[in-house]
Formats: structure tokens, sequence, C-alpha cells
């Protein structure tokens, strides 16, 4: 089969989406299939991939984007076309009509035509006037995307939910989870014995937070168990933000920006994994953050919300915290410390959840979805 994956980015770019669409090329690249890539144009952008032809060839994503995207389907005889769609990829407000030519061109194309939505357009909660009608012109300019195309896939039950009020009567997936892009660390555990020693966290409990997000409520939920004699060791994995100072230098230690390939260390030497969320959206197997931290068995504290599972279970595979409340989250937090047992029954749990989260079970629910 020859296909034909569209992404805004990809490797060593930072973006979820892109490195999403790395992963799922390379899996269809391994199963001997023909794979070509088009996206925009950056010289960062890493071309020299065994088994996938990476073309960086849109300099924008307008009116004229689809000409060399329809040359490369007519020259090639492409099968298939995967566009790996988030709105705000493709237009810096979440409001994509630019793309509807180029929608409309593969389908004319008469190739078979698959949309993967990590997002589907700008959900409207509360707020303003303006962020009303944004939400608006997005779910439109979604529609009519979507309304281009023969079969739709996305990650959750919440973004599958929204595909089907648009009542486009297509071919919808059932949800295909985010899987983790960051490679799992199988080596010595005298290694993480040694990663525990150096950061100075040989007798205490480590609680971590990966990536970019809101961790304040956390830190202070933290320092209060620190003050009360508790012995934590705070760990900040790759690129955070947020305000520390509250913390002592010897109360936390933070990586920096890691290798792909060094990051699963950090976790596994975890004990416990908070991955801050808002109450209204939660966290979701959308997340690759999340995805990796129950593949590894992690006791994992995080919000629920409109986005969440009903496979994520609090007590039993995950635990639900309100990261708006420092007390509720210090409660939560001494629980796990003071039952280590049932720190291991969730990571058990998690990781029994995660075990069909893998790249190669990905690429089998996309080759069953396009010819089921």
């Amino acid at each position: 089969m020859k296909i034909l994956f569209i992404t805004n980015n990809l490797p060593p770019i930072v973006d979820g989406v892109g490195d999403y669409t790395y992963n799922i090329a390379m899996q269809f690249a391994e199963h001997n299939h023909e794979v070509y890539v088009i996206c925009k144009m950056d010289s960062r952008i890493n071309t020299d991939v065994k088994g996938i032809t990476i073309l960086p060839v849109i300099d924008k994503w307008n009116n004229s984007c689809h000409e060399p995207i329809i040359k490369l389907i007519k020259e090639k005889c492409i099968d298939v076309v995967s566009l790996q769609y988030v709105p705000h990829g493709f237009q810096s407000k979440g409001i994509p009509f630019n793309m509807i030519p180029l929608v409309k061109a593969i389908k004319r194309s008469n190739v078979e035509f698959m949309i993967f939505c990590h997002e589907v357009y700008i959900p409207f909660v509360s707020g303003s006037i303006k962020l009303y009608i944004n939400s608006v012109l997005s779910k439109l300019a979604t529609k009519m995307i979507l309304y281009n195309c023969q079969k739709i896939a996305t990650s959750i039950d919440f973004y599958r939910q929204m595909i089907e009020k648009l009542n486009l009567h297509k071919c919808l997936s059932k949800p295909i989870p985010i899987v983790s892009n960051v490679p799992i660390f199988e080596g010595k555990s005298e290694t993480l014995h040694s990663i525990k020693k150096e950061i100075g966290a040989t007798d205490r409990i480590v609680i971590s937070f990966w990536g970019m997000r809101n961790i304040e409520s956390s830190v202070k939920a933290i320092k209060n168990l620190i003050n009360r004699g508790i012995k934590i060791k705070v760990l900040f994995i790759g690129n955070t933000k947020g305000d520390i100072s509250i913390l002592d230098k010897d109360d936390y230690y933070k990586t920096g920006i890691l290798p792909i390939f060094e990051i699963d260390k950090y976790i596994q030497i975890s004990d416990i994994l908070v991955l801050p969320e808002t109450n209204i959206y939660g966290c979701s197997f959308k997340s690759g953050s999340l995805a990796a931290a129950l593949r590894d068995g992690r006791c994992v504290v995080t919000a629920k919300g409109l986005l969440t599972s009903s496979e994520l279970r609090n007590g039993e595979n995950v635990v639900f915290t309100d990261f708006e409340a420092p007390a509720i989250i210090e409660h939560c937090l001494e629980d796990l410390i003071v039952n280590p047992n049932k720190r291991k029954d969730i990571g058990h749990a998690a990781a029994c959840l995660a075990k069909s989260f893998t790249w190669k079970h990905t690429y089998m629910e996309y080759m069953n979805f396009l010819y089921n």
C-alpha cells in the first residue's frame, strides 16, 4: 500500500501531533508499506529517515497548498491519504477554513481519505461572545473539512461524540488512544538506583512532574508535607514551568530538557507522577504523558473532567484530585505516601490498562479501520 500522511510539523520540532505522525508512519514503513509524509517547510525537520519519504514542501497552509500534495498523489499513485488534523495546527486561531480547498482536492483525487482528529474544534464551555463566535466558526470549519473524507478517527470518547454531533454520516472509528512517543527504558535496575542516588532521593518518596503544567497548588501541598517531616524529593522532568520558590534547593531536582530516550528512566524512578489538569477537561487518553506513565506502571495523580475516559477509575488505576485545592492535593498525596501497597496496586492496574498502548497496536487499529 502507498500511504501519504499530512501533518504540520515533524521531529525534531517539539510537536505532539508531529511526533504521533512520525511514529505511526514508521509503523507503516516497518510493515513494508510505501510511506510519504508532507509537512510544512522547516530546515530543522529531519528528512533522512529510513523507509519514509519526508517532504517539507508546504510554505503556508493556504488556498494553494493542495498543489504539491495532489501532484504527489498522482505521480506516486497514492492509495490512502491520512490527514493528521488539529485545528490550531493549520490555522493559528483554530479556524482552518484555509484547509477546505485541500480536502476538496484530495476528495476529487479518488483515494481512500482518512482524517485523524487529534482535536475536533474549539469547544465552548463558558466565556465571552468572542470565544463563542470562535467556537462556532471552528466547528463550522471542521465540519466542512470532515465532510470531504470517507473515514474519521480520533483518540477519546469525548471527541468521538463531538464528531457524531456534526451529523456527517461518515465511517467513524472507535477511539484509538494516543501512544507515548517516549521509548521505554529496559536497562538494568542498577541504572535506576544510580539515578535516584544522583538526585539525592535514595531514602525519599519521589513525586514527579513532567512537562509544561500548572504546578503551583501541587507544590504548595508538597511543601506542607515536607514541613511535617515527610521525606520527599520533587522531580521535575523535562521543560517545566511554574513558581517553585517555596521549595528549598534540597527539596527538588530539575532534569532540564532531556533527549527523548533519557526521559523514561526518570519516569520509572517516580513513586508518584502528578499530571495537573483542570477540573473542566481533566486528563485523557489523548495525553502521551499519561500513556507513558500508565505503561510504566506508575501511580498517577491527575484530574477528572469532560475528556476523561470511563476506563480511568479513581483509586483503581489512577487517582483523581482537585488541583484548585492544595489541602485536597495534600491529603491525596499523603494517603499514597503512607500506603505503598496502594501505590503498587494502582500502578499494576495502570500497566494492565495500558498493555495495548503500543505503536504496533495503533498500526493494527489503522489497518482494521481502513480495510474492514
